[in-house]
């Protein structure tokens, strides 16, 4: 059965609490609450940078207006966003996450959405759209019908950048061991257990159990919503995005190459990711 929105919030609501920067950027020499504030929001420069760079490179238009960050987190590129816009959004699943965006980035209008839908933005209401490392832990369904809206708001001559896995190598599932199901349902039926795990580990030594899926959605779908919006891909580079250590040094390669490199590549579950540049034409009614 598929889990519902509202269980995906609770998971990250959880990591957020845990280590909010970790469960954003899980490079391992980090993990334990390790992240410093400034290193950490220095990323979101660099990546942002990086985005920009590249796009002027390959002569893709930037919009000027609204953004919308989707996927925001604690505001780690909403902070680089705002410097290049009139104004802006962040939207994020998680509360802890919007509170964190709110204490560290001036300027853009962070909020919760827990709905499988963006219904709280006008039709092409919002000129610029980033999502990274979002939609990738999402399952297909939720991609669709994301990705969907991000081509119902976005405005005419708007564009949207967003960033998933389109396919998966040496796939393998990793089945939740007994024990760990026990204790995720003593965790639904006990909630303070919860509370006491992170009072101990924060004195004793850090370890928690984050709960950060990956979902593939192949190409075709994705250029068949575009597509059906009258949306086009302007670009679709490879990056390295699911790189676990990329810690916003974003890097873009050439989509069919670096697919060839993963297939021979011999270690498990090795995700190609996409960053797609999809633009709504100025003329669409």
């Amino acid at each position: 059965m598929a889990r519902s929105i509202k269980e995906y919030a609770r998971d990250w609501q959880e990591n957020a609490e845990a280590d909010a920067f970790w469960s954003i950027l899980t490079n391992p020499k980090f993990y334990g609450r390790k992240w410093n504030a400034a290193a950490f929001y220095k990323t979101g420069e660099e990546e942002i940078g990086r985005l920009f760079s590249y796009m002027l490179k390959e002569s893709i238009d930037i919009p000027n207006g609204l953004f919308l960050d989707f996927g925001c987190g604690a505001g780690r590129t909403s902070k680089a966003l705002r410097e290049r816009f009139t104004g802006g959004y962040g939207v994020d699943i998680s509360p802890k996450m919007i509170n964190l965006a709110n204490s560290y980035v001036q300027g853009v209008s962070f909020f919760v959405n827990q709905k499988d839908s963006l219904e709280d933005f006008a039709d092409q209401s919002i000129d610029f759209i980033y999502s990274h490392i979002t939609l990738q832990h999402i399952p297909n369904d939720y991609q669709k019908r994301y990705i969907n809206e991000f081509m119902r708001i976005i405005s005419r001559g708007g564009l949207a950048v967003f960033q998933v896995p389109i396919e998966v190598f040496a796939s393998q599932s990793i089945k939740q061991s007994f024990p760990d199901q026990i204790k995720e349902k003593l965790k639904e039926c006990f909630p303070s257990l919860l509370a006491l795990k992170r009072k101990y580990t924060a004195s004793n030594g850090f370890h928690f159990d984050f709960k950060i899926e990956m979902h593939a959605l192949p190409f075709e779908e994705v250029k068949d919503i575009c597509d059906a919006r009258g949306c086009v891909i302007e670009a679709h580079p490879s990056t390295n995005s699911c790189e676990r250590d990329h810690n916003g040094k974003l890097e873009f390669y050439d989509l069919k190459k670096e697919r060839g490199r993963l297939k021979k590549d011999n270690r498990l579950n090795r995700y190609l990711s996409c960053m797609f540049f999809v633009r709504k034409p100025a003329g669409l009614p």
